[in-house]
């Protein structure tokens, strides 16, 4: 018998972290007001959610305040799906 699929609450600050990830993964770095700019959100949103992202090792930031991706965060996006063993990208 299927399972009753229930409206499920996204959790917000998820969505906001991985909505950072793809725009960073579209160009050579991003500072915080050139992300903010790219997904929408206020610049103090923004920082927040890059240092979060920084802190647990997905990005960094150089010398010119400018936020990559790191191998960790890279390594996430393109894990193989069990279902068809392709990059889930």
């Amino acid at each position: 018998m299927p399972e009753a699929t229930l409206p499920v609450r996204p959790i917000r600050s998820l969505l906001r972290g991985l909505e950072v990830l793809a725009a960073l993964a579209e160009g050579e770095g991003l500072t915080v007001t050139q992300a903010a700019r790219a997904v929408r959100l206020p610049r103090t949103t923004t920082y927040r959610v890059l240092e979060t992202l920084r802190n647990g090792g997905y990005v960094q930031r150089d010398e010119m305040d400018r936020y990559r991706q790191t191998g960790k965060s890279q390594s996430v996006v393109l894990v193989p799906t069990p279902q068809t063993g392709a990059p889930n990208a």
